[in-house]
Formats: structure tokens, sequence, C-alpha cells
């Protein structure tokens, strides 16, 4: 759906981290190596009379990041290696104290219940203002488009995550 044709977006999930080990070789950078266990809805340009039509950015729902005890807000450019390329498209995480308060690496039972289509909003503002999705700046022209869910792991770790009651309900106007 057309995030303007929304009235809400409320999203809920319930997460525990069952395992997280690193293993710290000679060549550990712990700038580059974790384990994130995160969420990402595409949010889309779906106007197909707009010269912007197709450009998306990344929407982040983070719920683990070995590094940190929350996972930290991340607003840039997706950025590739020469291992690893990346979309260049914008990424927006607004950080894992806007879900929850309590850290994965508890090992307890988190849940997360919130309204994402604010956030969305946030996101479309701050990549506006970084650059990005330059063709279209209209609300309108913006849709949700694909979800993934998973880990993203850069470096030697033994990782794993239970989630359970995994909802995105959009509620339309």
């Amino acid at each position: 759906p057309k995030l303007d044709g929304l009235r809400a977006l409320p999203f809920r999930i319930s997460y525990r981290l069952l395992q997280s080990e690193k293993f710290e070789l000679p060549c550990w950078d712990e700038r580059r190596h974790t384990a994130q266990f995160q969420l990402f809805i595409t949010v889309q340009n779906g106007n197909r009379a707009s010269k912007g039509y197709g450009d998306y950015l990344w929407f982040g729902v983070p719920m683990y990041d070995a590094r940190y005890r929350l996972p930290r807000r991340h607003a840039a450019k997706d950025q590739g290696t020469p291992k690893k390329r990346g979309t260049g498209r914008f990424i927006f995480n607004p950080g894992g104290e806007v879900y929850a308060s309590t850290p994965a690496s508890d090992r307890k039972w988190i849940s997360i219940a919130r309204d994402l289509l604010p956030l969305m909003h946030e996101g479309l503002e701050t990549a506006w203002s970084a650059g990005f999705l330059a063709d279209s700046h209209d609300p309108g022209d913006y849709q949700l488009g694909s979800l993934n869910c998973g880990w993203e792991v850069t470096g030697p770790l033994d990782v794993a995550m239970q989630i359970r009651g995994l909802q995105l309900e959009p509620q339309v106007v």
C-alpha cells in the first residue's frame, strides 16, 4: 500500500537471542566485524508517472548488534566493498532504543509493538535531506515494497535468534 493511504502501520515482533559467540582472530576489527539481526522494509517509489519510479530506501528495525548494548542509529548510503556489493540506496535505521529498552544480549524475550508509519516518514525526510530519492519529494509516490528479516554477519561469530509473533498490519485510511 501507498504510505499516504495509511493511517497507521502497526508492527509487532518478539525475539530472543539464543547464541552470540565471537571468535576474535588476529585480523579482528571491532568497527567491521559484527553480527546484526534486523528487519528491513523497502519504502519504494511506486508512481509509474514519477521520474523517480522504482527508487527506494531501506527502512530498518534493528534488534541486535553484537558491538553495542542497543543497536545504534544509522542513516547513510548502503556502501559496498570489493567483496560485498552495496545497493547504493539510503538506509534509515532509527536505532534500537526507538523500539526497545532491553538489550537482546540479556537473552530474555523482547517484544516490539510500534506504529512504523511516522518513522517511515522520518526516513523519507532524512533521505531527502541527505540528497537521496532526489527525483521525487512527494510522500504520495512512496509505498511499502519488500520485507526481509535476518542476520547480517560480517565476522567470525556464531549466532542464533528466535522470533515469534511477526505482524505487519497496514491500516488504510
